[in-house]
């Protein structure tokens, strides 16, 4: 997991008009539930994690910041292990191109009563919930959508293919 974004900065300069964004996801997994942030406007739920430019680049160190600034959980950087990864190119209005890479990570933390754990984004709420009810508020939010060109749908085909493979949470 060694992808940096000083080389992402190196590689943009390679390729003007190429942008790469980075972002690490914490798949967080408790007693069978699914560690979520839940939008309280919209009602959907999403993965801890996104953009982090931390000095070192690396994944690990983007997703233990994030996890410690969103929900003040200290991930265990040796639990950190890859699960999926998703790319997107998107073409920008100035005609540059925009590759989004989203990293899915399992990730522990030290952590053992999640009961009082509370965002600092207002806008979202920490929820130790089961899948498939986080997958049936995503599918009824992405329905609602004109453009799914979103993380939200790429987050909830994660929920979907983690669920599918019936194995983390039994």
């Amino acid at each position: 997991m060694e992808n940096s974004y000083a080389d992402n900065d190196e590689k943009n300069k390679l390729n003007p008009g190429v942008h790469i964004q980075q972002e690490a996801l914490g798949i967080f997994i408790r007693d069978g539930k699914l560690a979520l942030m839940l939008n309280k406007r919209d009602k959907y739920y999403q993965f801890i994690g996104g953009i982090s430019k931390v000095k070192s680049g690396d994944l690990k160190d983007s997703l233990v910041a994030k996890f410690k600034d969103e929900v003040n959980l200290t991930a265990i950087p040796d639990s950190i292990k890859k699960y999926s990864q998703v790319s997107r190119v998107e073409k920008q209005a100035n005609n540059d191109i925009q590759i989004r890479e989203y990293h899915f990570l399992f990730v522990d933390c030290k952590e053992k009563n999640l009961d009082v754990i509370i965002s600092k984004d207002s806008e979202f709420e920490f929820r130790l919930i089961d899948p498939k009810s986080a997958l049936k508020a995503n599918i009824e939010y992405l329905s609602s959508l004109k453009n799914k060109k979103k993380l939200i749908d790429v987050e909830t085909g994660i929920i979907q293919k983690l669920i599918d493979e019936d194995s983390y949470f039994a």
